[in-house]
């Protein structure tokens, strides 16, 4: 939300006002992030983290949870299909899909430690409410992923540089004309490519 007026007495107390409530926004989605965290039972808060050498990667930034419920609602998962994420970061859309009954989940994750953070937050989501579903986790590069007949839901945040962007793009087509099947795409970019 953002406040205007043109009267130029008042601009500095307007600036002032729309930095607390852009603040308190922030608040109030950091404490929904944390709410959800704590009922998934698992931990995908951003961090300072520089281990990754990021000439072509964008640093890990967790969708917002809003977004992801509109998503999965708009678009529920039905028997037989497979959601990707890459740049999965620490679990937070692949968790998601499971708790909106996605049966098979795939992450690529190029951060190795975050790969394992990945991983622990998927077996305590599996774990707090005795779920069993198929998951598969790479700790690889998106560019080496390998894409399956049988995935179908593909999910890009942030996507990477346009030249692994399109690298993927290139498999999954190359996928679809091997076996014809209907085929999703979600791309949320908060950042320009660079």
């Amino acid at each position: 939300m953002t406040i205007k007026n043109n009267n130029n007495d008042c601009n500095g107390n307007i600036l002032a006002l729309n930095e607390h409530i852009r603040i308190r926004e922030d608040f109030v989605m950091q404490t929904i992030d944390d709410l959800y965290d704590r009922y998934l039972n698992i931990y995908t808060a951003p961090d300072d983290d520089k281990s990754v050498e990021r000439s072509i990667y964008v640093e890990y930034q967790p969708s917002d949870y809003s977004f992801l419920e509109y998503l999965f609602t708009q678009y529920p998962f039905k028997e037989g299909d497979c959601f990707v994420d890459f740049g999965a970061g620490k679990g937070r859309v692949l968790v998601m899909a499971a708790n909106y009954m996605c049966n098979d989940i795939v992450g690529y994750e190029v951060d190795k430690s975050r790969s394992q953070i990945l991983e622990k937050n998927i077996q305590c989501f599996m774990n707090k409410y005795g779920l069993d579903f198929k998951y598969a986790i790479y700790g690889i590069d998106a560019q080496h992923a390998a894409i399956t007949d049988k995935m179908n839901k593909f999910f890009f945040f942030n996507p990477f540089h346009l030249k692994v962007y399109i690298h993927i793009l290139n498999k999954i087509k190359a996928s679809i004309r091997r076996c014809k099947r209907p085929v999703y795409f979600f791309v949320c970019a908060k950042h320009q490519y660079r």
